[in-house]
This record gives C-alpha cells, sequence and structure tokens, in this order.
C-alpha cells in the first residue's frame, strides 16, 4: 500500500465515529463581526534567550482623566473611620489693637481678639489708660480684662443638647480722686494730706444656657459678682468712711412651654448680696402666660417677690406685670405696659453711675405702687426706626444722691410720681449720612416738697456720622442738658451745659487713624457737684485691624 494514502483513511474514520455520538444541546456562540486580518508575518525570536521587558509608557492626563467616573459609588458596608477633631475643625479669627494719646499725659491702650473655633466663638478684650487729669488732683488710671464665649452643645448631650452657653468673666482695677474736696477746700481738713484716693477692684463671672429639652424652652444660670473699694488710710482720718466692699451671688432659672397659642412659663430668681457686712437680699417667684398671633402678643407674669434692705428691713409683696404688643401694620407697633412690685438695687449699678459713693449709706429697694409704659414705634424699614412714650410711675423709696461727707456721695429716697417723656431715632438718611438722638423730659412731685436731685428736666443727645469719601469719615456729637437739683430740701443747682464732641478717621489698608476732640466749647460744668469735668480735650491715635 502507498504510505500516501494513510493519512487521508485516518480522517475519513474520525468522520464516521463523530457521526455515530449522539446529538447534544448547546448554547449558541456569541457571534461576531466577520473580520480579516491582512499581512505578513515575520519572526525574529532567539530561541532559549530571555528578553527584558519594556518599560510601559506612562498615560497622559486626559488618558487618566477619561478612566474617572462621574458618577457616585454606592456606599461600603463599613463605616469609615472618623478623623480626628482638630483635623476637621474650622476656625478663624479676627483682631484689632488700639493706641492714642491725648492732652494732659493721656495714654490710652487696648486691643481685642475674636476667634470661632468649631462650635465656640470666643473673645477677649483688654486696655489700659491713664491721666494726669485737668482739675487738680484730678489724675486717675485703669485696668481691664474681659473674657467672652458662646458654645452651642452637640445635639448628643442630655437636656442641654443643641442649646448656647454663654460666660462672661470681667476685671476691672481703677484708681481715682476725690478731687472735689481741693475745688472747696476745708479749713479743717487743710492740706494734711495729699490726696483723697480710692482703688476701686471689680471681679465678675457669668454663664448662662439657653435651650429646649422634650419641647420645654430653658434659661438657667447664675453670677458672681466682688467688688472692693479700698480709701486712702491717711485721707480716711479726716473725712468719716470706710473701704467699700460687696458680694454679689445670683441664680435664676426660667422654664417655659408652647400650649396652642399660649406660652407658659415659671421664673425662679435667687440674689445674695453683702455691702459691707449687711444682708442686701431679693427673691422673686412667678408664673407668666403669653398669647401671641400676627397681630398680637400678650404678656403676663404673677409672682412675689422678698427682700431686705442693708438696714435689714423686710421688703416684699405681689408682683403682677402685664405687657401688649399690637402690631397695627408694617409701618407701626405699639407697647403697652402696666406692674407693680419692686425693682432690685444692685451696688453694682450704683457705683458705675456715681463714683463717689459713700460706705456710709442706706441701700434699699424701689417699690413701685402702679408703674405705666406706652411706646409707639415707627418703622418703616431697616434705615429708618423712630420711637417715642411715656413713663409714668408713683413709687416709694425713688432713689437719688446727695453729698454725704467732705468728698462722698449717699442715696436718698423719696416717694411720689416720676414721668418721663422720651423719644429716639435712627435714621441712615442715605449710604454715607447716619443720624441718633435721645431725648427725655422729666417731670416729677415727690411728697414733702423733695426734689429728685442730679435729674435734668430737659435731655437730648444726638450724634451725625457722615462718610466723605471711601476711607474717610466724620462724627459729631452733641448733649444738652438742664438744671439739676443738688440738695432734697433746697433749691440749689447745677448749672446747664451744652457740649459738643468731634471725632475724625482715616482707613489705610488694616490701619485707621483717629482723632477725638471733646467737649470743643471749653464748657466749665459739672456731673456731680464739687466735681468739674475735663475741659477742651484731644487725642490722636491709631487702630490695627487684623
Amino acid at each position: 500500500m502507498n504510505h500516501k494514502y494513510i493519512p487521508l483513511m485516518l480522517c475519513l474514520l474520525s468522520l464516521n465515529i463523530l457521526a455515530q455520538e449522539p446529538k447534544q444541546e448547546t448554547t449558541k456562540p456569541l457571534e461576531l463581526p466577520v473580520f480579516i486580518i491582512e499581512g505578513v508575518e515575520q519572526h525574529s525570536l532567539r530561541s532559549s534567550i530571555k528578553q527584558m521587558p519594556e518599560k510601559i509608557a506612562p498615560l497622559t492626563s486626559q488618558e487618566l482623566d477619561s478612566l474617572n467616573t462621574t458618577e457616585k459609588l454606592q456606599p461600603t458596608l463599613l463605616r469609615a473611620d472618623r478623623l480626628p477633631e482638630h483635623y476637621v475643625t474650622n476656625w478663624y479669627s479676627t483682631a484689632y489693637l488700639k493706641a492714642s494719646y491725648g492732652l494732659f499725659n493721656t495714654p490710652d491702650i487696648s486691643a481685642g481678639c475674636r476667634l470661632w473655633i468649631d462650635r465656640f466663638d470666643i473673645a477677649a478684650f483688654a486696655g489700659f489708660s491713664m491721666s494726669e487729669g485737668d482739675a487738680p488732683k484730678s489724675d486717675n488710671n485703669k485696668i481691664f480684662l474681659e473674657l467672652k464665649s458662646t458654645y452651642v452643645a452637640d445635639e448628643k448631650y442630655f437636656i442641654f443638647g443643641g442649646s448656647s452657653t454663654k460666660t462672661n468673666f470681667y476685671f476691672n482695677t481703677q484708681g481715682y480722686n476725690f478731687y472735689g474736696i481741693w475745688e472747696k477746700p476745708n479749713k479743717s481738713f487743710g492740706n494734711k494730706v495729699d490726696s483723697y484716693d480710692r482703688h476701686l477692684t471689680q471681679g465678675k463671672f457669668e454663664v448662662q444656657s439657653d435651650g429646649a429639652f422634650e419641647n420645654i424652652l430653658f434659661s438657667v444660670g447664675g453670677n458672681a459678682n466682688y467688688i472692693l473699694g479700698a480709701n486712702n488710710s491717711d485721707a480716711s482720718k479726716y473725712i468719716i468712711t470706710k473701704d467699700l466692699e460687696d458680694t454679689h451671688v445670683e441664680g435664676f432659672l426660667t422654664i417655659k412651654n408652647y400650649w396652642k397659642h399660649f406660652l407658659l412659663g415659671g421664673n425662679i430668681d435667687l440674689n445674695v448680696e453683702q455691702f459691707c457686712g449687711n444682708s442686701l437680699n431679693y427673691f422673686q417667684f412667678d408664673g407668666s402666660a403669653s398669647y401671641f398671633d400676627e397681630k398680637i402678643s400678650v404678656l403676663a407674669n404673677v409672682g412675689f417677690q422678698i427682700a431686705n434692705n442693708s438696714a435689714d428691713i423686710s421688703r416684699g409683696g405681689l408682683l403682677l406685670r402685664g405687657d401688649l404688643e399690637y402690631r397695627i401694620s408694617h409701618l407701626w407697633t405699639m407697647n403697652l405696659g402696666v406692674s407693680t412690685g419692686l425693682e432690685k438695687t444692685d451696688f453694682e449699678d450704683i457705683v458705675s453711675v456715681n463714683p463717689y459713693i459713700s460706705q456710709l449709706m442706706e441701700i434699699d429697694h424701689r417699690y413701685d405702687i402702679v408703674n405705666l409704659k406706652g411706646t409707639v414705634l415707627f418703622h418703616p424699614d431697616e434705615r429708618i426706626m423712630i420711637s417715642g412714650g411715656i413713663n409714668w410711675r408713683y413709687s416709694e423709696r425713688n432713689i437719688s444722691f446727695e453729698m454725704d461727707t467732705l468728698a462722698e456721695y449717699k442715696l436718698i429716697y423719696g416717694d411720689g410720681m416720676v414721668m418721663d417723656l422720651f423719644g429716639e431715632s435712627m435714621l441712615e438718611l442715605s449710604d454715607i449720612d447716619k443720624l441718633l438722638f435721645k431725648i427725655n423730659i422729666n417731670i416729677n412731685s415727690l411728697e414733702d416738697n423733695k426734689n429728685l436731685t442730679y435729674t435734668p428736666i430737659f435731655k437730648l443727645s444726638g450724634t451725625y456720622h457722615r462718610v466723605f469719601w471711601d476711607k474717610f469719615g466724620a462724627e459729631l456729637t452733641a448733649e444738652v442738658a438742664t438744671n439739676r437739683y443738688i440738695h432734697q430740701n433746697s433749691d440749689a443747682t447745677l448749672g446747664s451745659y451744652l457740649l459738643l464732641n468731634l471725632g475724625l478717621d482715616y482707613a489705610i489698608n488694616n490701619f485707621v487713624i483717629f482723632m477725638k476732640f471733646n467737649n470743643l466749647a471749653n464748657m466749665d460744668y459739672y456731673i456731680w457737684d464739687m466735681y468739674r469735668e475735663r475741659g477742651i480735650f484731644g487725642k490722636v491715635g491709631l487702630m490695627w485691624k487684623f
């Protein structure tokens, strides 16, 4: 047999065997488009020799971008680890530094900073000032420090979640002289001491938290305040006085809850105060109910007050108060109020009004038998606000001041009627002009023909501010006051006065150059008898904001 037919016979045999196998169903293969490859392939590989791989060319930026998808990926089942707080906290700050120098050797420097860190809003202020003064022995100095913070709590906290908590620490120390004794020298006092000075120091801490829990609104907080007034020991030998010391601790809680159109609540206010070893306590417990709709808001308070004065005489009684706000239209709003009850008197308020106060005084609380107040507001838009009204009351123990020792003041009291007619406005006349003014007319009639001392019948003050161009501005202020009685049982008065002040400022990037001039008319005037105020005064300064 010819061997060249053997391959052909093997192929025919294999085809016969495949034809005898049972037919099976198979999945239809994927149909691909027909394509033809033409060309000649040539191999030039050397057998048994390994070749080094070639380096892959990097993708271009366009090719890389084409690999990114704009569709969001599905979240993974496992929660990603949270970054530490100091990596994700947002914070920013602003600050200023201000310094000036004026007549009578008057330097003044202050600084402030505000910092926002996540849920905290923190601010700090500090300053120092001194002056040799205009009148003899009127030199003074002051140092202060104030720290403020606001914290918005995370919702996860129990009760206080989401609440806003504000804290404030204030420290102030100042030295000044009772230079009024040199205005009217007393022969018995003579020149035995160089001056009669006082060092007044205050430290105060306040905290208040406002929030909501289970639909109940709450406000809780308190404060601790300490004031020490140390007098010159040599001067104390000739002027009957002692050091001032006051300690005041307060705590309060107010809760409110909505019910339909009403807001119901309760309040507790506890004050424990010691003035020069004498108790000056005040406690108030009251409930409130308010109604409100689109036009009217009504508030009513009912409670009782318990207090005692510095002579340990008990005070107290019923507290009643009602307030009505009627929103007449988008232009007009009217407020009416009526009340009866105690008006608490704090030593801090007294010494801030009159720094020449004496330790030999009795502090008492005013009692309003009836107090009526009405106000009308005109507010067509955010650029104009004008208000005016009347406050009429008949009270026991209306407070005023009178000279006590050679240079100090004490509190005096009188029963009777006091009425104030008042007005106030804020007018933005244009983008570069702003006008503010306040007016007050006081009419009083105290029993036994007593006078309400150091209270002018008429007082008007105003401020006009204008920006002449983007970087330069000016501000002019004026104040007018009529005569004021200085004794409760005599017609002696302090004269009227007119004060004119001018301020100029020019901004250069983050810097502001400013000049201020006070008492431009160089008037010889008094706020307190024997204590002549400073004559014409000027200073120049620089403020850096960063």
